[in-house]
């Protein structure tokens, strides 16, 4: 008789552990992930309990499994009242876990290596009554052995702190071994960065031929303009130091990450592009390319509106929270795992391999 640990067991009630989760049901679940996307007939299926039968169990056990399938249900028929008491229906279960590797041509830049998304992403499809598969991200807490097959990690919400940090050096770390990404090597600086090392922060020009690490930033100026950023008129004092209140917020954003990543160099087009000399800006505008290509990370605020937001804000819980769901490992064992009670959601920082940027881009995406 299988001995189950009661904290895991009690998250489903006792209908949903003897078939959704039973060994050999979330067996024949998890192994469709390979299967073809648009498969019909690979995963588990069954037909659930009456509603009414549901939503005793939701009340009474507080079983996960039904509440989660209970809103599926009313999200997938767009109800407003609930189904009839007596109501069943038949739902299709399977896991989906596949990575994203695309060859990338080469350009002006040199070479480039497959964009490669390193660890795959699983996803959790239920289909009910034959109708289209909804799609769930599924990712489990750091340390759980449920990990071993889970690559995803819950989202991470304060995305300033020493646990985001660790987890951009290990994925930095993760890309540089593995056999897709290219070998880390310094690269020529661009014309010009700030150098972040010490204060007053200041516009370095880089001597030709000069190699280092830097950071790139990509961001949105928005419609305001950047009344600081570099002129001809400003470029000499800009060399000795920048004044800190003339820097947006997802700049300093910015430069806060370079330095906590040890990192001592950052370009950002408002500040190492001079803005009001045509020769200039066209001379940097054709090497855009090249510069995001050989910078040794790329930080892309996808979640400033303008220049002034900044990135580095707490962000919100996801809406609805996730659900905490048994897990059975291939070798047998049980564990939780978090699904995500909507469209697929990345961690809010990762790093990857992305085209046309650096070897490692490190996303901060909207709440």
């Amino acid at each position: 008789m299988e001995r189950s640990p009661p904290n895991i067991q009690k998250l489903v009630c006792e209908s949903c552990w003897r078939t959704v989760f039973s060994i050999k049901s979330f067996h024949i679940a998890w192994s469709a992930k390979s299967a073809p996307r648009r498969s019909k007939s690979a995963g588990f299926s069954y037909t659930t309990p009456t509603w009414a039968e549901m939503q005793h169990s939701i009340d009474s056990m507080q079983c996960r499994w039904c509440s989660f399938v209970s809103r599926m249900i009313m999200d997938c028929y767009f109800w407003t009242a609930p189904p009839p008491n007596g109501r069943t229906f038949q739902l299709r279960i399977r896991f989906s876990q596949r990575s994203n590797i695309a060859d990338e041509g080469s350009g002006d830049a040199g070479p480039y290596a497959p964009s490669v998304n390193v660890d795959p992403i699983t996803h959790l499809y239920l289909a009910v009554d034959n109708r289209p598969d909804f799609k769930y991200c599924v990712h489990t807490a750091e340390g759980d052995p449920a990990g071993r097959c889970i690559p995803q990690r819950e989202i991470l919400l304060d995305v300033d702190s020493s646990t985001a940090y660790d987890l951009i050096r290990q994925s930095i770390d993760r890309c540089l071994r593995h056999k897709f990404c290219p070998s880390p090597r310094c690269t020529p600086l661009p014309t010009r960065v700030i150098d972040c090392k010490d204060n007053p922060l200041r516009l370095f020009v880089s001597p030709q031929g000069i190699e280092d690490k830097y950071v790139a930033l990509s961001y949105v100026w928005g419609c305001k303009e950047q009344p600081h950023c570099t002129k001809q008129q400003n470029l000499d004092s800009y060399t000795k130091g920048i004044p800190l209140d003339y820097i947006p917020t997802t700049v300093m954003d910015a430069l806060r990450v370079t330095r906590t990543l040890g990192l001592r160099y950052l370009w950002v087009d408002a500040f190492c592009i001079i803005q009001d000399s045509k020769d200039d800006k066209a001379r940097e505008i054709k090497q855009i390319r090249r510069i995001f290509h050989n910078a040794h990370l790329t930080i892309v605020a996808a979640s400033a509106d303008t220049v002034y937001d900044g990135f580095l804000h707490e962000r919100r819980p996801p809406e609805p929270p996730a659900t905490m769901l048994p897990f059975r490992c291939p070798e047998g064992c049980l564990r939780d795992d978090a699904t995500a009670n909507g469209p697929a959601c990345p961690p809010q920082t990762l790093s990857t391999n992305e085209r046309g940027a650096s070897r490692n881009t490190c996303f901060h995406r909207a709440d």
